[in-house]
């Protein structure tokens, strides 16, 4: 059955009346937990949302529409889908691809997302008799598949990403009115409703959120703003125990990088801060990232994971007016650890992932010739300037990853 917001839920989100708690609040402590927590250290601006996860069987990730498997022990990765009979991801019958069982196809809300909780994976799914997308919840082994709520062009989500049982999206809608209205919203997966609850909504005429990072019980976000003389915005801390949202900084340019020392890592003018949650200070982080972009002044860099040791920069080169193809590797105070070569072409995410005790980089992306590749890094080898990885999905022929289909209904 279809689910979507009654216009008078709609109306009542939007006009921002009361807030609205979805977690039980007495179930969580304040510091991170694995296996319900959003992993905050492989924190990446999700505007793209979220596309790997880490279980106690193995990781699961998206690529070119396709769920996959890998058993980190076996470094091969797998389609989830366990029909006889089905080519996977090697289909090329339009008519026959919406039909394996690791078929997402996700084309619709231009969003990635993979959640895991108590047994379950969370994810958006085509649907082939409607030509929506749905988020769905199905068994670690892609069984008992059921859809909990479906996605038509009222209500796309973006940055979407799970936390403690709840999934959390940023998007627009109108009221009644015609206005329209930006704010995050959250769909808790322990209550089974499957509705979403507009938990923040913004209040400028032309703003949005960006920067969503959720740690211990909290989510932290942006909402940004054009004035006419410039770019502004405030950053926020939602409470997902009282469902109240409080303003931490406010009309400046700070960014939400991470998290350090149980803080919130800030980027403001060029340099990190630590915003201390216990305190509500700003103090100086000792990170020194900045000195590697002063190294290099012709070119702009993008910062895409920050955490305690180290940070990714993917580079532009204004002067040949090209893409710096090597992805660069630098610690805290500014020193390239490690150059990961033509890695940096098209940024799909890095995620960092523990497992015996040590930490890997895992590097998602294409190249500019394709080629789509995950490439597994040890963490402590990169900080030590060593790049050596090993490889769990290759696929030389991008067409055969990330086909061209129409879609038949009904037929």
């Amino acid at each position: 059955m279809r689910k979507v917001l009654s216009l008078c839920t709609v109306f009542l989100a939007l006009t921002g009346c009361g807030s609205q708690a979805v977690v039980e609040s007495s179930y969580y402590g304040e510091e991170y937990q694995q296996g319900t927590d959003y992993n905050y250290s492989s924190y990446y601006f999700l505007q793209n949302g979220q596309s790997m996860i880490c279980t106690e069987q193995g990781y699961y990730f998206i690529a070119g529409g396709y769920l996959f498997f890998t058993d980190s022990a076996e470094s091969q990765a797998v389609p989830l889908c366990f029909k006889t009979d089905c080519l996977h991801q090697e289909e090329t019958d339009p008519k026959q691809i919406p039909n394996c069982d690791a078929f997402l196809g996700g084309q619709v809300t231009q969003t990635c997302f993979l959640g895991y909780y108590q047994d379950h994976i969370y994810t958006i799914c085509l649907d082939k008799a409607t030509g929506y997308d749905n988020l769905v919840e199905m068994k670690l082994d892609g069984s008992d598949r059921r859809v909990l709520y479906m996605i038509d062009n009222t209500n796309m989500p973006q940055g979407m990403f799970m936390h403690r049982g709840v999934i959390y999206f940023v998007n627009k809608q109108k009221n009644l009115d015609g206005e329209s209205r930006y704010g995050l919203n959250a769909i808790s997966v322990v209550s089974g409703s499957g509705e979403p609850v507009q938990v923040y909504t913004g209040v400028y005429k032309d703003g949005w959120i960006q920067n969503v990072l959720a740690y211990g019980n909290y989510v932290f976000f942006r909402d940004c703003y054009y004035t006419e003389e410039s770019f502004d915005g405030s950053v926020l801390m939602y409470d997902i125990r009282t469902g109240e949202s409080e303003k931490l900084l406010e009309g400046d340019n700070s960014s939400i990088y991470g998290i350090e020392d149980e803080g919130l890592l800030i980027r403001r003018d060029g340099q990190y801060y630590v915003y201390s949650l216990e305190d509500r200070t700003l103090s100086p982080s000792g990170k020194n990232y900045e000195a590697f972009l002063e190294a290099h002044p012709q070119w702009q860099c993008h910062c895409e994971n920050a955490d305690e040791d180290m940070a990714l920069f993917t580079c532009y080169d204004k002067e040949a007016d090209a893409f710096v193809t090597d992805l660069y590797v630098v610690d805290s105070q500014g020193e390239v650890t490690a150059v990961i070569p033509d890695m940096a072409w098209t940024v799909n995410g890095s995620y960092i992932f523990e497992e015996g005790g040590e930490e890997y980089l895992f590097r998602y992306s294409s190249s500019q010739v394709s080629e789509f590749f995950i490439n597994v890094y040890a963490k402590k080898d990169l900080l030590q300037g060593i790049v050596a990885p090993y490889t769990i999905l290759e696929a030389e022929d991008r067409k055969t990853l990330m086909p061209s289909y129409e879609l038949y209904i009904g037929g």
